[in-house]
């Protein structure tokens, strides 16, 4: 299926029914940041709305649930959490270096787009742990299978058992109890809800990407790899360091560098999850690889100093 294209056929119709309050948040985004809401959801039983997104923080402790709805959350810079509908999802801990979720119950994604040696990030299951090691996309449930990898690699861990999980293979536990990685149809699993409307989001966070790029060089607002506020969006997207890359559903995200030379930039690409859409200024037009992973420009792409810990807007 042609997720990039879908994006486009039904954007205005998506966007409006999560209508976004375009108002500058009054924080700097950190883990557990609230950054997009369609539908019910609530923290600690209390409903929230868009007057949330990029204000509201889930602290230790506190639950994020959903029940019509579905949420994006905001991790560690480059990292998003996406929870789908009829799950909670508990903040263990916030910290930059250390962010661990427990999701008590239903489904999540865990889009990875931008990862250092200091990312530790834990999703708690039923009996169960979930530690994602790469950049990628992750499937993660309460129950089983535990985590799906389309994309990464992940460790899982029960009791005294563990086992990685790369690229195209799950975590279950077989009838006789033993934990195992296998390969599973990913072909199924990309036409959930969940997992197309979080190809959507990512759609939009690339756009957003280009929107603060534009405004950081503008601005002159550059403080590193980080979180920066899409003003024409109304949320937060990631500004890698330097060149650009492609995250695993094939949507570009460039640095205020890169857009600041005059790109060319692709908003998508052939391959890995569909057809890219381009767009450049100055009429150049860059078709991206055909094939998976992550690319830098010329120089390459660096992730700079560590953690970019506040967002810019």
């Amino acid at each position: 299926m042609k997720w990039n294209a879908r994006f486009w056929r039904v954007g205005g119709g998506v966007f409006l029914s999560g209508l976004l309050a375009l108002a500058t948040p009054t924080r700097s985004p950190v883990p557990g940041t609230l950054n997009y809401l369609e539908g019910q959801a609530t923290v600690n039983g209390t409903l929230v709305n868009s007057s949330s997104i990029g204000n509201e923080v889930l602290q230790p402790g506190e639950v994020l649930g959903t029940q019509n709805g579905k949420v994006e959350m905001l991790l560690t810079p480059g990292v998003f959490l996406r929870l789908g509908e009829n799950s909670e999802a508990r903040m263990v801990s916030n910290g930059l270096a250390n962010v661990e979720i427990a999701l008590d119950r239903g489904q999540a994604t865990v889009e990875a787009d931008w990862w250092t040696k200091d990312n530790r990030l834990t999703i708690d299951q039923t009996g169960a742990r979930t530690d994602i090691l790469k950049k990628g996309l992750y499937v993660v449930n309460s129950g089983q299978p535990f985590a799906q990898v389309l994309d990464g690699k992940a460790k899982v861990t029960l009791d005294d058992q563990s086992v990685n999980v790369g690229k195209n293979h799950e975590a279950i536990l077989n009838e006789s109890g033993k934990l195992k990685a296998q390969d599973f149809n990913s072909k199924p699993v990309k036409e959930t809800a969940l997992l197309r409307w979080s190809s959507l989001r990512s759609g939009y966070e690339a756009q957003a990407n280009l929107d603060a790029a534009r405004t950081v060089v503008v601005n002159n607002g550059w403080y590193g790899p980080g979180w920066y506020w899409g003003p024409s969006f109304g949320y937060w997207s990631f500004l890698p360091a330097d060149g650009f890359f492609y995250n695993p559903f094939g949507w570009g995200f460039y640095s205020p560098f890169y857009v600041y030379g005059g790109g060319p930039y692709v908003i998508g690409r052939p391959g890995f999850y569909g057809r890219g859409f381009y767009g450049s200024r100055g009429g150049a037009v860059f078709v991206g690889p055909r094939g998976g992973g992550f690319v830098g420009s010329a120089r390459g792409f660096s992730g700079g100093g560590g953690f970019h810990g506040g967002g810019r807007r």
